[in-house]
């Protein structure tokens, strides 16, 4: 995977990643925990923008919602 900052955990155990309901789902659980903050972001692919626009879209207008529900 592309991370060449290295600013987000590289380990894939490390990261959400799945459908807009997955993504909801596991941030529930971890909110469940009891761990107060949850640290988010992207991994940006400067050869596919459109693929961050949509990523950042699906989150905004999908996972958002789904974990605030």
């Amino acid at each position: 995977s592309k991370n060449p900052s290295g600013a987000i955990a590289r380990n894939p155990d490390d990261m959400i990643t799945g459908s807009p309901d997955t993504v909801a789902r596991a941030m529930r659980a971890f909110a469940a925990s009891g761990v107060g903050v949850m640290v988010c972001g992207f991994l940006i692919d400067l050869d596919n923008p459109a693929r961050l626009r949509r990523s950042v879209r699906l989150f905004k207008e999908e996972v958002i919602p789904g974990v605030a529900a």
